[in-house]
């Protein structure tokens, strides 16, 4: 009897602690179970936040690639602008033009029209610069009253040359640390420079009148004397206009004249013609 309940006690326990062992078992599956799918569910998290990560990123580079194709296809709409008809001139004034306001777009005024009358003068009037090398030949020669007149002839430079020369070859070397208000007044001193060294048929005085009744309400004038000052007793800054002067000299072909030729009255733009659009 005694052996009996023994085993009774003793089966009770076993069941008890299978049970036990069984529970722990299934508690430990179920922890695991939501171990496994808290951290799938952290993944999808993961990979859904990648995802609108990457959708935003291709978003914004779709956005740029249109913004891109969007300015390029403005950049080559061609673009229309004030400009002078430069027709009267010939090709070398024509040409100087374009360098410096048609491709810099400088349709600023004053600076443009002035730029432009000063072209027409130079295609007007015959300005020279004297060789100062030349050898000078007196002439005595009796005129139509059988009077004997003096004249001397020389070899001269034309100062349409020697200024488009030099424009030509300073208008890209110009400091960057410049405005454009000074680059284009350095300009207009380049150009005065080179009346200053100017003859005409009448005389030089008339050269410097020119100069002063071209000048005399420019709104810069006073800026562009000092740098025409500074040029002359070769400031540093301008360098490159110095050695563009001297090429000039060295690299133009002289012209023979005569000063007993009749002179010819200077001719002043009356109007400048009309600017019209021109597309660039």
């Amino acid at each position: 009897m005694e052996g009996l309940i023994f085993l009774i006690i003793v089966s009770f326990i076993f069941l008890v602690t299978l049970k036990y062992l069984q529970n722990r078992i299934n508690r430990q599956r179920i922890e695991e179970e939501i171990e496994r799918k808290s951290a799938r569910q952290k993944q999808l998290e993961h990979e859904t936040i990648q995802e609108r990560q990457r959708l935003k990123e291709l978003a914004r580079q779709r956005k740029i690639a249109e913004e891109q194709e969007s300015f390029i296809k403005k950049s080559a709409e061609p673009l229309r602008y004030m400009f002078f008809d430069t027709s009267a001139l010939d090709y070398n004034l024509s040409n100087l033009y374009s360098k410096v306001i048609k491709i810099n777009r400088w349709i600023n005024e004053p600076f443009h029209s002035k730029f432009f009358e000063f072209l027409v003068l130079f295609k007007d009037n015959e300005f020279m610069i004297i060789d100062r090398n030349t050898d000078v030949i007196t002439m005595y020669v009796r005129d139509e009253d059988n009077v004997m007149q003096e004249s001397k002839a020389y070899q001269v430079y034309s100062s349409k040359d020697i200024v488009v020369f030099v424009i030509d070859h300073v208008i890209n070397d110009f400091d960057k640390s410049l405005g454009i208000d000074d680059i284009q007044d350095t300009l207009i001193a380049v150009i005065i420079i080179t009346l200053m060294q100017s003859v005409h048929y009448l005389s030089n005085d008339a050269t410097l009148n020119t100069i002063e009744k071209l000048t005399n309400n420019y709104l810069t004038k006073d800026n562009i004397e000092n740098i025409v000052a500074q040029i002359k007793v070769k400031d540093s800054r301008y360098v490159s206009i110095q050695n563009a002067f001297e090429k000039a000299f060295l690299c133009n072909k002289t012209l023979p004249f005569n000063d007993g030729i009749k002179a010819i009255d200077l001719k002043f733009p009356v109007k400048l013609p009309k600017k019209y659009l021109q597309t660039i």
